[in-house]
């Protein structure tokens, strides 16, 4: 609970549709997170955007509920990566938010890539494409070239939030490995990447590590937050390496699977096999000097939540009923996601025998398989893990739980709080504040229970062999 008499410090993590915070207090406990909702916004030709204003709406709802009058001493933001933003001469919106999720510039995509080969982008970026950022650059100037005259700086929404708070732009290599931008032997922008775009360096934001001091709270913003000005603010990092922090990973050799609508797995390594890291985002850790690699499936609890309302199942705990009535191997059945990389999946072996609990099991274990094999691609360029932090929707469902500890053949760690994010950026911003002086300690100081699971992966050794068998008859992720 908050209590009125003590000094805190404000998370506040700005996701892809809402945005969550909540204060840390001197003590080390938590306060209740408070969350406020904003809109992306689909149209044609794979646009995905989103609206300023409502984001800087949402942020102020949210940590106004979650400081509600505390005396706040620091602020840590934890974002979303690769939104980007055209801003005049003044640092103003001149376009909605591009979200990382929109795909409009898979031409340009497509013609950097045969133009430059996959080699070259590896090579710099440990990415064996042009990511995100270059290609929608190059599509702005092809489809928006009045737009892109009237563009002073071409932003991130971590460096326009940062701008807006304390007037001070810049991002981190943990946002910026996401736009595929950053040189992983420099750690800043990739200039001959950045030719390639035709962007001057100079139009782009500067470059921090996680855990400086970005700027203090400017008069406005202030008066918008209801805080008093001249607040140290944090250099925002990104989500995942945010709530990899915030549950609990300070150590190599360890990993988190955050369980959402996609599923994402995050190592910590104190080298990469750059080699090896095909498909992965790279970038230094806030501890140390940690790496932390990063792979996502595009898919994950999506596929349950469809399924689920199609069979009319009301809810996890339904769903865990009906699944535990089934043994491992769901009866024979196989879920298949993500199909050559993308969000189709398949069913295999399905008979009319196979009731409600043997498709939600065979979900759910086939999920955990698919992990098994993106962990198995990060570990040829971290090394080994030695336990897992499980996080998200699924890590609320214990046999789900089981499942993944007996798949991935490790233990489990389930950290007491859903909103891992959110809790990382609070410890940047005790940071900034000067409560500690580096990520590790200050995340020790968080008061988060931790319980440990570990199930015998025996029973599961003939389904992963039939599982491996049957994803070998697909087509690879190109």
């Amino acid at each position: 609970m908050n209590s009125p008499d003590t000094d805190c410090v404000l998370g506040i993590d700005i996701g892809t549709t809402a945005i969550k915070a909540v204060v840390l207090n001197e003590d080390g406990s938590l306060g209740p997170v408070a969350s406020a909702q904003y809109s992306l916004h689909a149209g044609s030709g794979g646009r995905f955007e989103q609206d300023p204003e409502d984001l800087l709406t949402a942020l102020t709802n949210a940590a106004r509920e979650a400081f509600a009058g505390r005396d706040v001493k620091g602020i840590g933001l934890s974002t979303q990566a690769a939104a980007l933003l055209l801003l005049d001469e003044h640092d103003a919106p001149i376009h909605p938010i591009i979200s990382w999720m929109d795909h409009r510039a898979t031409t340009q995509n497509e013609s950097l890539l045969k133009e430059h080969g996959a080699d070259f982008f590896r090579e710099r970026t440990g990415l064996d494409n042009p990511g995100i950022a270059a290609p929608l650059v190059l599509w702005l100037k092809e489809n928006e070239s009045d737009l892109m005259k009237r563009t002073g700086s071409i932003s991130f929404v971590e460096d326009w939030i940062l701008r807006w708070l304390t007037g001070n732009g810049a991002t981190d290599p943990t946002n910026t490995s996401i736009t595929g931008l950053l040189n992983l032997d420099t750690v800043t922008w990739d200039t001959d990447l950045l030719a390639v775009a035709g962007v001057k360096p100079g139009r782009l934001p500067p470059m921090h590590r996680a855990g400086e001091v970005g700027g203090r709270l400017l008069r406005e913003a202030a008066a918008h937050l209801g805080l008093s000005r001249g607040i140290p603010v944090a250099v925002p990092v990104h989500d995942q390496h945010c709530a990899a922090l915030g549950a609990g990973l300070v150590d190599s050799g360890t990993a988190m699977l955050s369980t959402g609508t996609a599923w994402v797995l995050f190592a910590l390594s104190e080298s990469i096999n750059r080699t090896k890291s095909k498909g992965i985002f790279l970038a230094p850790y806030a501890v140390g000097d940690l790496w932390g690699a990063l792979g996502a499936m595009p898919a994950g609890n999506g596929y349950f939540d469809r399924i689920m309302d199609a069979l009319g199942v009301e809810d996890y705990e339904a769903a865990e009923r009906e699944a535990r009535e089934v043994g491992p191997g769901a009866g024979g059945l196989l879920f298949i996601p993500c199909l050559a990389g993308k969000r189709e999946a398949a069913w295999i072996g399905f008979t009319l025998e196979h009731l409600c609990g043997n498709m939600l099991r065979s979900v759910m274990e086939g999920l955990a398989m698919e992990s098994a094999f993106f962990l198995r691609n990060i570990e040829s360029a971290t090394g080994p893990v030695s336990a897992i932090a499980m996080l998200g929707g699924s890590a609320k469902n214990r046999l789900w739980v089981e499942i993944v500890s007996a798949v991935l053949h490790r233990p489990v760690l389930l950290p007491d709080t859903r909103d891992a994010a959110v809790v990382g950026a609070t410890v940047f911003g005790g940071m900034a504040a000067g409560w500690w002086d580096d990520a590790r300690q200050g995340r020790q100081r968080v008061k988060i229970e931790t319980k440990r699971i570990e199930t015998d992966p025996a029973p599961y050794r003939d389904v992963l062999s039939r599982y491996a068998n049957a994803r070998a008859k697909f087509p690879p992720p190109k």
